[in-house]
């Protein structure tokens, strides 16, 4: 296998997810303009199909990661330094990607948000890693997934339904991840594909 020398995937894809996707509740992952559970208004909704999601569980696996907070303004430029910082790594070091990247949304409030940008790799690097980029394990645990097929501009109506499916079922989201599948620059939207692990008690 040759090394990962350039992002697997589109940074202005990632970014849009982040900055418009998480409208969850319980942690406050990101603003909403409007309550939890409602449509905005001028904006056709989704249909109110039920949501069904998978109950997995995460194995250990090690990533190359940077964390940082920003602005919710500044997430495109934030999360694009974070990945190609990480995919810099990969290359310098000749690291092997093994996986799709993530983002890991830790906390936020109206301003800004905290992440961690991760790609997953086959082996723990055995030397030292470049200024804000560091190695570790990956999300692990049993989660709940949910998958998202279709436009990035969807994903904000998809987590009022996760909103919906946890308050049914009495769950408190505690944080959450989203898995980038495709590739937003080669794949139709209709195709895009996001998965959604939320980390619930």
């Amino acid at each position: 296998m040759t090394a990962a020398v350039l992002p697997l995937f589109s940074l202005p894809a990632l970014v849009f997810g982040a900055h418009c996707a998480l409208a969850a509740p319980c942690v406050s992952l990101a603003p909403s303009a409007t309550p939890i559970g409602l449509d905005t208004p001028g904006i056709p909704a989704l249909p109110k199909a039920s949501i069904s999601p998978e109950t997995v569980t995460l194995q250990s696996h090690p990533v190359v990661f940077v964390t940082g907070e920003s602005k919710w303004d500044d997430a495109e430029q934030s999360l694009g330094n974070a990945f190609h910082a990480v995919y810099g790594e990969i290359g310098r070091l000749n690291l092997h990607a093994s996986g799709m990247p993530m983002v890991e949304y830790v906390d936020s409030d109206d301003d800004k948000f905290t992440y961690k940008a991760m790609v997953p790799i086959e082996a723990k690097p055995s030397v030292e890693l470049g200024d804000d980029v560091q190695s570790g394990d990956g999300p692990a645990g049993t989660v709940l997934k949910f998958v998202h097929k279709g436009p990035f501009d969807e994903l904000e109506q998809v987590y009022n339904h996760i909103d919906d499916y946890l308050a049914a079922n009495h769950l408190t989201m505690k944080r959450v991840v989203e898995e980038y599948q495709t590739d937003r620059a080669k794949t139709p939207p209709e195709k895009q594909i996001t998965n959604i692990y939320v980390f619930t008690e």
